[in-house]
């Protein structure tokens, strides 16, 4: 999730945070998300819509994106270099792109 370089301490405070949640807790969270249908939300949501990907998102597959695409073809993708923890790893380079998105409403 943070990638191979990711550096020691951030590596460790990630792994103390999942290791506070109880294992059926992490399990009833997961199969929440892989259960959660949002398109009829997504559909009815009028505000414009930044998706920022990772370029080497480990779970996240392209195709979701392709999956909101199809209910929306306006949702704007942009794509930052880094691991699935994006906001850890590249705050600011994903703050850039938010930061530009917000600039141009």
């Amino acid at each position: 999730m943070l990638g191979m370089d990711a550096p020691d301490a951030l590596v460790r405070a990630v792994q103390e945070a999942i290791r506070r949640v109880k294992p059926r807790v992490l399990a009833g969270r997961l199969r929440e998300v892989f259960g959660v249908d949002c398109e009829e939300a997504l559909r009815a949501c009028r505000s414009l819509v930044l998706y920022l990907a990772a370029s080497e998102d480990a779970l996240v597959h392209s195709s979701a994106f392709e999956a909101i695409r199809a209910v929306r073809n306006d949702v704007e993708v942009r794509t930052v270099r880094g691991p699935h923890l994006l906001l850890q790893r590249a705050p600011h380079a994903a703050w850039h792109e938010i930061e530009d998105f917000l600039n141009r409403l």
